[in-house]
C-alpha cells in the first residue's frame, strides 16, 4: 500500500468503505474494536497459529490512538474496555464512570461468545478466543447494554509468569518494558470474583445438542436451572461440577441479570466452556419434606415454574473466589 504507484489502492482492494479486510480508520470509540475482532474471525488462517498475530496492527492502531474515547489495550486478544459514554444531548458525552479500572475493563472484554461449538486452538488460553477456531460475537453481552452495565469494584487480575512470577495489571502496565522483554508472561489468569457452584444436569434438546441444563443453590432451599451452550464439542457429562464467574450485572443487587462465564477443572487450572445467564434460568420450589414442586422432564420450561426475578428473586448462594484459569 506504500508502492509510488499508488496500485495498491486499486478498486479491487477499497471496496464498501473497506482497506483490505479492515474498514478506513479505527473508529469513533473502543468499541469498535470488538467489531473488528468479529469481522477477523470470520476469516479463514493458513496458519492457525497466526490468530493472534493477525490481529496485532489492529490492536497496536488502538493502543496508539490519542483520543481517549478510542484508546484500548489489550491481553492476548482480550480488549481492556472503558464504559460506553452515554450521549445527553446531541453533541454531549457524559463523563466517564468514576472508579473504572482496567481489570473491570478486561471482565467487560470476556464477554464475548462462539457462534457455535467448536475445537479448541492448541497454544492459546481458553478464555480468550484466540482457544477457539470459531466465529465469536458480542451479541446480547455487555457491549449491547452499555452504559448501563456495573462491575464489582473489588475484582481483581493477575497474570501468571512461566517463572512462577504473579502480577497485577497495574505491576504489568509499570514495568511493561520489562514485561514484553524480560518477563515470559504465560496464558494463566488469575480472576477474584463472586462465584456460583453448577452441576451439570442433563444436555437440552435433541441427540447431539450442546445446550446443557445446569443447577445451582438458592439461599431459600430451591434451585435455579439455567441453560447454556458450550463451547466446546467435548461431552459434559452428568453430574459434572462447574464453577460459574460473574462478569457483570445490569444492577450489583440483581444477578439474575448479570452475565456469567462458566469453567470446568482440568488438572490445576479451570478452563472456560461457556457463557450463561440466569434471566433465561427456571426456578424450582420445594416443600417441607424436600420434594420438588414440579418434576423435571426433557422439557425444562414446561414443568418448572418460571420465576419472575423482578417479584422478590430468591437470593443466589456465591462465594468470593479466586481462580486460576487458562
Amino acid at each position: 500500500m506504500h508502492r509510488k504507484d499508488k496500485q495498491g489502492f486499486k478498486k479491487s482492494f477499497c471496496v464498501d468503505g473497506l482497506v483490505g479486510a479492515f474498514p478506513k480508520g479505527i473508529g469513533r470509540t473502543n468499541t469498535e474494536i470488538i467489531r473488528r475482532i468479529e469481522e477477523y474471525t470470520k476469516r479463514i488462517l493458513t496458519n492457525k497459529d497466526d490468530i493472534l498475530k493477525g490481529m496485532l496492527g489492529i490492536f497496536n492502531a488502538f493502543e496508539r490512538s490519542r483520543r481517549s474515547v478510542t484508546k484500548v489495550e489489550h491481553y492476548l486478544g482480550i480488549p481492556i474496555l472503558s464504559p460506553m459514554p452515554q450521549a445527553l444531548n446531541r453533541g454531549e458525552i457524559s463523563k466517564p464512570v468514576q472508579g473504572w479500572t482496567p481489570t473491570m475493563g478486561f471482565f467487560v472484554g470476556l464477554c464475548w461468545n462462539l457462534k457455535s461449538p467448536v475445537e479448541r486452538r492448541p497454544g492459546f488460553p481458553s478464555w480468550s478466543w484466540t482457544g477457539w477456531q470459531s466465529p465469536i460475537s458480542w451479541g446480547g453481552s455487555s457491549v449491547y447494554r452499555w452504559p448501563s452495565i456495573e462491575i464489582d469494584h473489588n475484582v481483581k487480575l493477575a497474570f501468571e509468569c512461566t517463572d512462577g512470577q504473579i502480577l497485577s495489571w497495574e505491576d504489568v502496565q509499570k514495568n511493561k518494558i520489562e514485561a514484553t522483554t524480560q518477563l515470559q508472561m504465560s496464558s494463566i489468569i488469575r480472576i477474584t470474583s463472586w462465584t456460583i457452584k453448577l452441576r451439570i444436569v442433563r444436555r437440552n434438546g435433541r441427540r447431539g445438542s450442546y445446550r446443557y441444563v445446569a443447577g445451582l443453590k438458592l439461599e431459600d432451599g430451591g434451585r435455579l436451572y439455567l441453560r447454556f451452550t458450550s463451547n466446546s464439542k467435548t461431552r459434559l457429562q452428568h453430574g459434572l461440577v462447574c464453577v460459574g464467574i460473574f462478569l457483570d450485572h445490569l444492577s450489583m443487587e440483581d444477578d439474575y441479570n448479570a452475565t456469567i462465564m462458566v469453567l470446568a477443572r482440568k488438572g490445576g487450572i479451570y478452563e472456560r466452556i461457556g457463557l450463561a445467564r440466569p434471566q433465561t434460568s427456571t426456578y424450582v420450589r420445594y416443600d417441607r419434606n424436600g420434594k420438588a414442586i414440579g418434576l423435571p422432564s426433557h422439557n425444562l420450561a414446561e414443568d418448572y415454574e418460571t420465576y419472575d426475578p423482578k417479584i422478590n428473586p430468591p437470593t443466589i448462594t456465591k462465594s468470593w473466589k479466586e481462580i486460576r484459569l487458562g
